[in-house]
């Protein structure tokens, strides 16, 4: 997001909130999921019912869109930790 505003043909961008993300909304549990192994629950903590950022903004004014993917990334990054599937 920071290289197409900077890359953007806009002249003088406004001054602003730019939310960048997927799109897609997910939960803690749902990414605990994804990461696996034991979950120890604790008491819970107030936390947002939605956290999906709305990043209309970015995608209109400096041509930002998002590629990438939650779901194939965690497998990557827990190769390259050392806790992944050999």
């Amino acid at each position: 997001a920071n290289i197409c505003a900077m890359n953007s043909s806009v002249h003088t961008i406004p001054f602003g909130i730019y939310n960048v993300g997927t799109g897609k909304n997910y939960s803690i549990l749902e990414i605990a999921d994804m990461i696996g192994g034991d979950k120890i629950n604790v008491e819970p903590v107030i936390e947002p019912r939605q956290t999906l950022a709305d990043n209309i903004k970015a995608k209109n004014i400096i041509d930002w869109k998002p590629t990438g993917n939650l779901e194939g990334w965690i497998p990557k990054w827990k190769e390259e930790i050392g806790i992944g599937e050999s």
